[in-house]
């Protein structure tokens, strides 16, 4: 699954972060390291801390089923590298998964345009996100930074061909709850 993604980013950097001296790259417009592009990504104006934050937890349940997601299906997924949850839709035809990584850059994500399917850049609340999930898709993924090192994706898997159903509208909608709720928290 998608979700899956944020958690090998963040592995890769571990492994990075662990192979020694790093060569510093300038991500300035035009810049040209040997004949690619380099992206930057965009800044965070006003961080959020999500430092303690448990997945299972971000969302309330009126936001979870603002989703069609059941509340009580709510299954911890976290590992050493990243909190995260996963709920059934209402109807069991598909899920929603949150991620929350504090220990990723989002240049990793952005600069992974290449890669990322149906990548779009968007704003979500004013925090830079990639929206991955190409027109017509049943799987949605959008990545939202909300520190310099905190990262949260959220994954809708509509289950269904249905064209009513539109799993980046809910992932959106979703990652706009978990913007809610942490600045709640600060």
């Amino acid at each position: 699954m998608r979700y899956r993604r944020l958690l090998t980013i963040s592995a890769a950097l571990v492994i990075c972060a662990c192979s020694g001296p790093v060569q510093e790259v300038s991500t300035e417009p035009g810049h040209d390291p040997g004949g690619t592009t380099v992206h930057a990504a965009p800044r965070v104006d006003r961080p959020l801390d999500a430092t303690g934050a448990a997945a299972c937890s971000i969302l309330n349940p009126a936001q979870i089923a603002a989703a069609a997601m059941d509340s009580r299906t709510a299954e911890d997924r976290s590992n050493g590298i990243a909190t995260a949850c996963h709920w059934d839709s209402v109807d069991r035809s598909g899920g929603m998964t949150l991620t929350l990584n504090l220990d990723t850059s989002f240049d990793l994500v952005y600069t992974s345009r290449e890669v990322i399917d149906g990548f779009a850049e968007i704003s979500v609340r004013g925090f830079p996100g990639v929206r991955e999930g190409p027109p017509g898709s049943s799987i949605c993924t959008v990545y939202t930074a909300v520190a310099d090192t905190q990262v949260f994706a959220v994954e809708v898997n509509s289950g269904s061909t249905d064209l009513a159903v539109r799993p980046c509208e809910v992932a959106e909608h979703a990652a706009g709850a978990v913007i809610d709720s942490l600045s709640s928290r600060s």
